[in-house]
């Protein structure tokens, strides 16, 4: 059985766009090496990955490998492990091709000012270069590299490919409006994140937030589920359009408008991620209006106390706490968080 470990680490170098349109325009960089899936984006996808280049903001980083020799050209030919969609839009839209020969969506390359393409042609993409290796290591490469189903890196992943999902837009704009003119239920749902400081930096970095407003949302339609497996199946769902909208930001915004009504303290325990989750999802499914908000309110602040004082007396709050654990996200654990929180809700009824 062959050993496929690499003999070392590969690093990223900074390659422009233009080198790289070049190396595909003279077929010295292969698109479509056998291992590579069919094209599938449609045209908005497209649109906004160009976008992103021309707002001049990053996407994920591109694997290549090197090929055969060309005698002819006394050149090496090379292959894109992971990245052809991403290459083939970009020489799409500089030849004015395909779904860019006409359209009105985005500036055509050939129209823009002489600075724009300047800026656009050297835009630095992160490039992995495998080197010379063997064809079954390329292959297992690319097929580690797109089997980690809803990894962090996998996210990112998305954040390139379905720029134009509504249902990812619509939770994008969920933490994204707090500094825009959005409507007002928008405004307060992402304030709210923001200002509790729900997120780090880190989280905000590698896209823990989207994962976690898609979790949010999916949750509020379909209970607890295991973990992230039922992202990939609303992605694709709400590929068209995401109806729900309307509706969950009606839900959302009562939700939080309830929360802070309780004035927990800024560094509340109820403020961590796997907290705050359970708390909206358990909220979602009851009469707000039918919770007597102080004795709710004085339950949370009571375990907030003990929680500060590691004073631990509450078999049932300490079974609770060892399952709010960030890393623990299985359908059990949340199971188990949302029943402690669905029966103090439930001795607060009026």
């Amino acid at each position: 059985m062959m050993n496929n470990k690499l003999d070392k680490s590969i690093t990223a170098t900074n390659k422009s766009i233009i080198d790289l349109y070049n190396k595909i325009k003279s077929a010295s960089l292969i698109l479509r090496p056998t291992f590579q899936r069919k094209l599938v984006w449609r045209k908005n996808h497209k649109y906004n990955f160009i976008k992103t280049i021309l707002d001049n903001y990053p996407f994920p980083e591109i694997y290549i490998a090197t090929g055969e020799i060309d005698i002819d050209s006394m050149s090496e030919i090379e292959v894109v492990v992971d990245g052809q969609q991403r290459l083939s839009t970009i020489r799409d839209y500089i030849d004015g091709v395909g779904d860019f020969e006409k359209q009105s969506t985005i500036p055509r390359f050939n129209l823009l000012d002489t600075n724009t393409k300047k800026d656009f042609l050297s835009y630095k993409v992160i490039v992995r270069e495998l080197g010379n290796i063997d064809a079954e290591i390329i292959n297992d490469v690319f097929q580690r590299i797109n089997s980690t189903e809803y990894s962090l890196n996998t996210i990112e992943k998305m954040n390139a490919s379905y720029h134009d999902n509504p249902f990812m837009e619509f939770c994008k704009k969920l933490l994204e409006s707090c500094d825009v003119d959005e409507n007002i239920l928008l405004q307060d749902i992402s304030c709210f994140f923001k200002e509790h400081l729900i997120f780090t930096d880190n989280d905000i970095r590698r896209m823990i937030d989207l994962q976690f407003i898609m979790l949010v949302v999916i949750s509020l339609e379909i209970g607890y589920f295991n973990r992230t497996s039922e992202i990939n199946k609303y992605l694709k769902k709400y590929n068209e359009d995401f109806p729900l909208e309307n509706k969950i930001q009606e839900q959302l915004h009562e939700i939080i408008h309830f929360i802070n009504s309780l004035y927990l303290s800024p560094k509340s325990y109820w403020f961590n991620k796997a907290n705050i989750f359970t708390l909206i999802i358990e909220l979602s499914k009851v009469d707000l209006s039918n919770i007597n908000k102080k004795i709710f309110q004085e339950r949370l602040y009571y375990l907030d106390e003990i929680y500060s004082k590691k004073d631990i007396v509450d078999s049932q709050f300490s079974s609770y706490m060892e399952v709010a654990k960030e890393a623990v996200n299985d359908k059990k654990s949340r199971v188990l968080r949302g029943e402690f929180i669905k029966n103090i809700l439930l001795s607060c009824k009026l």
